[in-house]
């Protein structure tokens, strides 16, 4: 039973899904207040193809070519085109948002998935480090830039992220997937590129 929650929470809180639950607390926001419902619309669409729904494509093509034994990618060997697909994906995020002038805040926490994915895909060449923690990480990482830029003191949102990065921390441990310095490390990637890194730019 412990091992199914697990391999529930690991697909609920599966990295390529962490920009959409992002985007979507943008929404709930007053940040994109100034789009109207096609524009909101319109930005959730090509957030969720890029981030998403692409790599996710990708990764299913690389399996049924062989390239990768799982969609899920366990083994630490075949992560690296996986990755390099979502990276070049969201290389085009950026340069989406950039080109479109989407509000600078939406960007650099775009710029800052880019290059903490980045940083993943080249430690995993030789060490397994966690991108289902480097995602959790993330989300809570932006939402601390996101409220504290703003001043907007949001904690039940905090503690709801926090329980859920020990929930997913608990679920890879469980399945054997990471150590504990491998989930520790994934989730401090996101949470310094997605959460330090913007605030930095910004401030």
């Amino acid at each position: 039973m412990e091992k199914k929650l697990a391999q529930l929470f690991t697909l609920l809180f599966q990295p390529l899904l962490m920009p959409i639950y992002g985007f979507l607390l943008l929404l709930y926001s007053d940040y994109l207040a100034m789009y109207n419902l096609f524009g909101k619309c319109f930005l959730f669409g090509v957030t969720g193809l890029l981030s998403t729904i692409i790599p996710v494509l990708g990764i299913f093509i690389l399996y049924k070519v062989g390239v990768v034994q799982s969609i899920q990618t366990a083994k630490r060997e075949e992560r690296f085109y996986p990755y390099l697909i979502t990276l070049i994906s969201l290389g085009l995020l950026v340069y989406f948002y950039l080109i479109f002038k989407i509000p600078p805040f939406v960007s650099y926490i775009a710029i800052g998935l880019f290059f903490s994915v980045l940083i993943i895909m080249l430690v995993n060449l030789w060490w397994k480090i966690s991108a289902h923690m480097g995602g959790v990480g993330g989300l809570l990482g932006s939402v601390l830039a996101l409220t504290y830029y703003f001043q907007d003191n949001t904690m039940w949102l905090y503690m709801i992220l926090f329980v859920v990065s020990g929930i997913v921390a608990f679920a890879r441990l469980k399945l054997e997937a990471h150590t504990p310095s491998q989930l520790i490390a994934g989730f401090f990637v996101g949470l310094v590129g997605l959460g330090v890194a913007p605030l930095l730019v910004l401030l």
